[in-house]
């Protein structure tokens, strides 16, 4: 029996996942399962300005957490903690558990975040800091830990202490680029760095992540089928491999002419893992380009050319919002949600709708349609009634109907927003055919 414990203790000194987890510093691309950028050149949670009486159990709350989220998202829960866990050890100096906490100490800590650290918080911040703290008493209590607190959490920390937070569900997080913007971006997107230029054309065209538009890996990132061409990546936050959406023959010659001067002026040693997106100085030699340093020459670009706003302010670009514009995009041009789901990766519906924001356009658009199809039915149903339809208000109606789709199609093509000539075209097929219908009735 002692032989077998002994060679427990010594397996566990010996793995290298335990041993990384032993110290206070954990160096993430050491333990499987993480999900980090190489774009950001974030790889380490360091818990050494975690009170030393609370490490342990903040270490142990913690390992759970790497596997399951992004190494951001661990590093906020982290500093959020440590401000909680600061303030409890003014009011009980010499404990490392949370069995006595109350109510009372919880309020306390409210009032504390809106005084003492209130002048540089958001409401968002605020409710974020809340959940952290609900979070990990909860871990406490469903673990059944010695340090959990006597009082059940839902005494401890209540719904109401979250404050109105942004609405996710509803759209109100949602910050997409305006179509003003992105046309003045279209004019000048020539002019950043070569290095950068082709990371915004797919970041724009895919709309992925910055992440993962920069783990893209040349060898097999693009792909031809008998459909046309794909961008194939991996989605790191939700963990769908060999994601693919489709792509134009323009983005796939972008992307195969960046792969052929990537093969050319970088070894295998300068780009071991192959990204498409290498970085081009020595102290990111091996790793994409930095996400921080493309959203940085994005806003030079910005400010050098002044694009501004709707209110004439110079606008400040984030990676992220190229997603939301891609989505919004996508639903506004009549793609259906189960597709757009689809092409985001994401992993439930509601996410989706999120991003269901119908423009003006898209709902005159919506609307003619409907007139078009209810106007198509009633033809269908009385020809299936009575036969009287004649073959002369069919071909009027096809006629009509291909002047729409091409009027359509040339606004699309020249990307402007629908012409009154669209909706006067909607107005005469419909008055057209009621006077069809008119005089078909007068005639039997």
């Amino acid at each position: 029996m002692t032989s077998y414990v002994h060679a427990l203790v010594s397996a566990h000194q010996t793995d290298p996942v335990e041993a990384e987890l032993a110290r206070d510093i954990w160096d993430v691309r050491l333990i499987a399962g993480t999900r980090y950028s190489a774009g950001r050149s974030i790889f380490y949670l360091k818990f050494t300005q975690v009170s030393p009486a609370f490490r342990p159990v903040v270490k142990r709350y913690m390992r759970p957490m790497i596997v399951r989220y992004t190494v951001d998202h661990c590093r906020n829960q982290i500093r959020h903690l440590r401000i909680f866990l600061d303030f409890y050890a003014t009011r009980y100096p010499d404990t490392a558990h949370f069995q006595p906490l109350k109510r009372d100490d919880v309020e306390a800590y409210l009032l504390y975040l809106k005084t003492q650290r209130g002048k540089s918080w958001s409401v968002g911040g605020m409710g974020y800091t809340i959940s952290t703290l609900r979070q990990f008493l909860e871990y406490l209590e469903q673990t059944s830990a010695s340090e959990a607190p006597h009082l059940p959490v839902t005494k401890l920390v209540w719904q109401s202490d979250f404050g109105k937070r942004p609405n996710y569900y509803r759209g109100e997080t949602v910050k997409y680029i305006p179509e003003g913007v992105l046309q003045q971006l279209d004019q000048h997107i020539h002019k950043l760095p070569p290095a950068y230029l082709s990371v915004a054309i797919v970041l724009r065209a895919s709309g992925w992540r910055i992440s993962d538009v920069l783990n893209l890996r040349y060898e097999t990132c693009l792909e031809r089928t008998s459909s046309g061409w794909w961008l194939c990546g991996d989605i790191l936050k939700t963990q769908v491999l060999n994601h693919r959406v489709p792509i134009s023959d323009e983005i796939a010659t972008l992307v195969a002419t960046q792969r052929t001067l990537v093969k050319e002026k970088y070894s295998s040693e300068a780009n071991p893992e192959r990204y498409l997106f290498p970085a081009h100085t020595k102290k990111r030699a091996g790793f994409p380009i930095h996400a921080v340093s493309f959203q940085y020459a994005l806003n030079r670009l910005a400010q050098k050319y002044e694009i501004k706003d709707d209110v004439g302010n110079i606008f400040h670009f984030k990676s992220h919002a190229f997603r939301h514009t891609k989505a919004v995009e996508l639903i506004n041009n009549g793609m259906n949600l189960f597709h757009v789901q689809k092409w985001m990766a994401h992993l439930s519906p509601e996410m989706t709708m999120v991003y269901a924001k119908l423009l003006d356009p898209t709902m005159r658009r919506a609307w003619e349609d409907a007139f078009a199809k209810a106007i198509l039915d009633n033809l269908q149903t009385r020809t299936r009634s009575n036969g009287s339809i004649s073959a002369t208000t069919w071909t009027q109606f096809a006629y009509l109907m291909a002047i729409v789709s091409s009027l359509r199609r040339l606004i699309v093509r020249r990307k402007t927003r629908p012409a009154t000539v669209v909706t006067i075209s909607v107005r005469s097929l419909i008055f057209s055919h009621s006077l069809s219908v008119r005089n078909e009735r007068c005639v039997s």
